[in-house]
């Protein structure tokens, strides 16, 4: 007994001082990029404390539980399953509705009534979810026809939506209402469920790409049901007519944000499949999951702390020089992690999948790029209506590019010609930000002599 009361003094100890250092940590990196350590500010570091421990943790069990995925599969068997993830990203656009942005973004800005906004925006997601999902099913041979992959491939992307719009139900709820240690928590329980479910396929012998997908959606789908019935007191599901209005028309925008996303990340795999083999396929989505799709899910993790505090930040101006100052400082570093990340990903994944040291450079600018690209877009969304329909026409050019940079270097290029269209839609998406800024950006009037 004594023990364990002289453990738990210690335990205790050990976390104020943890505290405390993290907050000196964040002041001091705070005044290094200039700053202000104020109230938005604290709460967007506190939630990156947890947050960002979390995403780490949950990466690590879902990273090693999908390398370990693609080892056994090989990567025809690997190829098969990413091509059913990129035909989900198209899924995902009618199936969400932007909801869960619209969510996020109202919730933050109302301080009252949030469980009417709430009722709201989970009714309508409800609604689309199951109307996506029954269309899907009903003409699946033709949506997967016009995707370019087999009938029995879209039927298991529909199967995974299903979990994963659960997932979006719960995570963009607990982040709209700054809960960030449930938010984290959420993101370790999906990582653990998903692990566990993909070790017990393997020791079944039974790990094959339609196993691996149904271990992410069951997981998802946990996850997101623990995420709404974290607080029941605010989920009331009723329709407010002028709510849904409001929540709608902004979705309606975000819903442009997906189809960018579905043509930055899956038409390098949907068009490498007209080109090349399923093994081909899998070895792309090798060099696309260690990199770009890494820095995707990092800017998903970062967007729940940040999004919703920018929702409210009366200085955008200031913002967007703080964030731009911030991007710039970490891009160095973001080079070694991506690379590092990369080389690690497919010296774990074996012989199978063989790593070329210019293909991977180009994946690794790719993936900074996209990182750059992605948090400027983010930010311009949390503006309002004018900011995330600019966000969205920005998005759909740099997708554009992609697809057009596909279409031309995937025949000759392959594996690399989807890198290259990467990185040409990140430079074109950044440009495009920094026109935009400077277009409207408030003129401030020289004092007459």
């Amino acid at each position: 007994r004594g023990l364990l009361v002289h453990g738990r003094r210690v335990l205790w100890h050990t976390l104020s001082i943890m505290t405390s250092l993290r907050r000196r940590a964040a002041e001091r990196a705070a005044s290094v990029v200039g700053i202000a350590l104020g109230e938005r500010t604290s709460s967007f570091l506190l939630g990156l404390q947890w947050l960002f421990p979390a995403a780490i943790l949950s990466r690590f069990f879902t990273g090693f539980a999908t390398l370990a995925a693609a080892r056994v599969m090989g990567p025809a068997r690997f190829g098969e399953a990413n091509l059913v993830l990129a035909a989900t990203l198209w899924i995902q656009v009618p199936l969400l509705m932007g909801i869960p942005t619209a969510l996020m973004h109202f919730v933050a800005k109302n301080e009252k009534n949030k469980s009417a906004w709430i009722g709201t925006a989970l009714s309508a997601l409800g609604f689309c979810s199951v109307i996506t999902l029954v269309l899907g099913f009903a003409f699946a041979p033709a949506w997967a026809r016009a995707q370019g992959i087999l009938p029995l491939f879209f039927q298991w992307a529909l199967l995974w939506c299903f979990g994963y719009t659960l997932y979006m139900g719960g995570t963009s709820l607990v982040s709209a209402l700054e809960r960030f240690r449930v938010r984290a928590v959420l993101d370790i329980l999906f990582a653990v469920i998903m692990a566990s479910l993909v070790a017990t396929m393997y020791f079944q012998k039974k790990l094959d790409a339609f196993h691996y997908l149904m271990c992410l959606a069951i997981a998802y789908a946990v996850s997101g049901l623990a995420g709404l019935f974290t607080d029941t007191s605010v989920i009331k599901p009723h329709v407010d007519r002028h709510r849904l209005s409001q929540l709608l028309n902004y979705g309606a925008i975000a819903t442009i944000g997906g189809v960018v996303n579905a043509l930055l990340y899956s038409t390098g795999r949907l068009m490498a499949n007209r080109y090349m083999t399923l093994g081909e396929v899998g070895v792309l989505s090798a060099y696309q999951a260690g990199s770009v799709q890494m820095a995707s899910y990092l800017i998903s993790i970062v967007v729940q702390a940040f999004f919703p505090l920018a929702s409210r930040t009366p200085n955008q101006e200031e913002l967007s020089k703080k964030m731009k100052r911030l991007l710039l400082l970490t891009a160095p570093l973001q080079v070694v992690a991506f690379g590092t990340l990369l080389v690690l990903y497919f010296a774990l994944l074996g012989r199978a999948y063989p790593l070329i040291w210019t293909t991977a450079a180009v994946y690794v600018i790719a993936a900074v790029g996209a990182m750059s690209f992605g948090m400027l877009t983010w930010h311009m969304a949390a503006k309002g209506y004018r900011g995330i329909l600019a966000s969205s026409i920005i998005g759909l050019i740099a997708g554009l590019t992609n697809l057009v940079g596909c279409a031309l270097l995937i025949p000759t290029w392959k594996v690399t010609g989807a890198g290259l269209a990467s990185i040409g839609a990140a430079m074109v998406g950044v440009a495009c930000c920094w026109v935009y800024g400077k277009w409207s950006a408030p003129q401030v009037e020289r004092p007459s002599l």
